[in-house]
């Protein structure tokens, strides 16, 4: 760690270790100083080094184990400041590494968590460096294409595991349908990829069964942990600059990010919810294809197969789970016989010119009905014109005078 950034961090920690109130920054930031000093930390260690050595946060800890009892005002605050504390951790934009992934999730109370200079420097900038704050204005649209290109894809683009587009307004509040707004999350902070990240490589656990296997990647894909970026909106307000900046930007965001979806229910909706000149950039989509998705929804594939510039398609579908649905009206029928009943067939293998198709989990069968077909050049119908009919010049016999 740098010598310089630890003593900047420990005289502004020493400046807000003895206030009576709460101390007027972030407890991210916090946070981040702690780890500073004392790379690497657990939570509990965290706090104990919070409690001990910030003086409100003390007498905090102090009244809530005190007091709690004949008092709901301490339990309240104390209890805001456990969830903003744990909610440090799922924040996209707090720069925290987990140090030893050995030790388990990051949920796990034996994570370790620790940070880099580089980027305490860049999160820190207006606490440590308040003198750099002070900035003229900057001609943007004066620097060549291909630098503003970079700054676009610095600001826009996340990491390559994907953006779950994943919120209850999507369900359930769903008009008027440009209410949309949902929380961007992501999977991770680093940049590895969506296979990468979810441990879906066929080699992992040889050991256990196709179905086994399928059912462990699911419980992974549906049920981990998130990191919030933000609203959508705000990430997104760089492209209401200008008129010449968004038509630059918005295909970089739509163009170049992951977007995955854990339902077809909320595929559809995003895809709905999308405006259709930016929909037309979405070029990489993964969703989960469930057996208890509503009925229509199904609509959502018949647009994917609109989308010119998809090329990267991940499917989550299980065999299984399909082939044991039941009819309404008489439970012990099955609903679906066989693998090529399932509905979503036929429109998956009507798409064309996709250049990556993966399909995971238990589907070895749609793997082989579908996959080859999606990766076809798509076959344009060809058109006919008109022959235009050509008038012969008339021939006329000349008399003989004779």
């Amino acid at each position: 760690m740098d010598v310089e950034l630890i003593d900047l961090v420990r005289n502004e920690m020493a400046k807000r270790s003895s206030l009576h109130q709460e101390p007027p920054l972030p407890l991210a930031e916090i946070v981040v100083m702690i780890l500073v000093l004392n790379p690497p930390l657990t939570k509990h260690a965290i706090l104990e080094y919070l409690f001990d050595h910030v003086y409100y946060y003390h007498q905090l800890a102090l009244a809530f184990s005190c007091q709690w009892v004949s008092s709901g005002q301490h339990y309240n605050v104390f209890s805001r400041f456990r969830t903003e504390f744990f909610h440090v951790f799922d924040l996209f934009d707090v720069p925290l590494i987990h140090s030893n992934p050995r030790a388990g999730t990051s949920e796990s109370t034996l994570a370790t968590w620790t940070v880099s200079s580089s980027a305490v420097r860049l999160f820190l900038t207006s606490r440590l460096f308040p003198e750099n704050e002070k900035v003229d204005g900057f001609p943007f649209l004066r620097l060549p294409p291909d630098l503003r290109m970079l700054v676009y894809e610095f600001a826009l683009l996340l990491p390559k595991s994907g953006i779950l587009m994943d919120s209850s307004d999507m369900l359930y509040n769903r008009t008027p349908r440009w209410s949309f707004r949902p929380e961007l999350k992501v999977f991770s902070r680093g940049q590895d990829s969506f296979e990468q990240v979810l441990g879906t490589h066929p080699e992992s656990e040889p050991a256990l069964t196709p179905r086994e296997r399928g059912r462990d990647l699911f419980a992974n894909f549906l049920y981990r942990s998130t990191l919030t970026c933000g609203l959508y909106g705000t990430h997104l307000a760089l492209l209401v600059t200008c008129k010449q900046v968004y038509q630059e930007a918005m295909p970089v965001f739509y163009g170049q990010n992951n977007f995955v979806c854990r339902s077809l229910d909320q595929l559809q909706v995003f895809l709905e919810a999308t405006p259709k000149a930016r929909r037309a950039h979405i070029s990489r989509i993964t969703f989960y294809y469930d057996a208890y998705c509503r009925r229509g929804t199904h609509a959502a594939l018949r647009m994917l197969k609109e989308q010119e510039r998809l090329h990267t398609l991940h499917v989550w579908i299980s065999e299984f789970d399909w082939l044991k649905v039941t009819t309404t009206t008489r439970p012990l029928v099955r609903k679906y016989k066989n693998v090529s009943d399932i509905p979503a067939i036929q429109i998956l293998r009507s798409i064309r010119g996709l250049k990556e198709v993966t399909f995971h989990g238990d589907c070895d069968t749609v793997r082989y009905l579908v996959g080859s077909d999606m990766t076809k050049e798509k076959a344009f119908p060809l058109t006919f014109k008109a022959k235009a009919k050509v008038r012969r010049p008339e021939v006329t016999q000349l008399k003989s005078t004779e």
